[in-house]
C-alpha cells in the first residue's frame, strides 16, 4: 500500500503526478487518465516538490489532491499497473514510483492544505505521520510504498 510521507520540499522523487479537473468531457490528451471528475498525467522526471507544482502548472493543472480513499485505490492500481508493466518490461515512457502529492504545510508548519486549495478532508498517513521528522520546517507529501511502516532514508538532494 502507498501511504503519505512528509518529506523536505526540496527532495527529489522520480514523478510526479498532474491532477486536472475537467469542464470537457474527454481529458486533453491521450498521455492523460480520467478518474471521476479529473485527469491525470504522469511524468518521469526528477523534480523537487515546487518544481513538480512547476511543471503541473504550466500544463494548466495541479500536483494531485488525493480527495477520497476509491481515488487513493484507483491511483494505487495505476502506479502498480505501470511497475508491472516495467516488470514484464513492456515499453513505457513512464517511470512509476514515489510520487509528489499537492499536500502541504508551507502556509503553516502542522497545518496541511491541498495545493490547489481543495478542502483536506482525507488523509492516508502511513504510521507515524505526520511528524516533524529531523526538525522538518517545509513539509510536502509524497505518497510512497512503505517498508514495515518504517520512514525510508531520505533521498538524496
Amino acid at each position: 500500500r502507498r501511504r503519505f510521507l512528509i518529506l523536505r520540499c526540496r527532495e527529489q522523487l522520480v514523478m510526479t503526478v498532474v491532477c486536472l479537473s475537467v469542464t470537457e468531457l474527454r481529458c486533453p490528451g491521450n498521455d492523460w487518465y480520467e478518474f471521476g471528475e479529473f485527469c491525470y498525467k504522469p511524468f518521469s522526471e526528477r523534480k523537487t516538490w515546487h518544481g513538480a507544482r512547476q511543471a503541473c502548472r504550466a500544463q494548466g493543472a495541479e500536483l494531485v489532491s488525493v480527495l477520497s480513499m476509491a481515488e487513493q485505490n484507483w491511483l494505487e492500481s495505476y502506479l502498480d499497473m505501470g511497475e508491472d508493466a516495467l516488470r514484464d518490461s513492456v515499453s513505457t515512457s513512464v517511470v512509476f514510483g514515489d510520487m509528489w502529492t499537492g499536500l502541504n504545510d508551507l502556509a503553516f508548519s502542522g497545518l496541511f492544505m491541498w495545493s490547489d486549495e481543495h478542502l483536506t478532508t482525507f488523509t492516508y498517513w502511513a504510521p507515524g505521520e505526520p511528524n516533524n521528522h529531523e526538525g522538518l520546517q517545509d513539509g510536502c507529501v509524497e505518497m510512497s510504498h512503505q517498508v514495515r511502516g518504517s520512514r525510508r532514508p531520505p533521498l538524496s538532494h
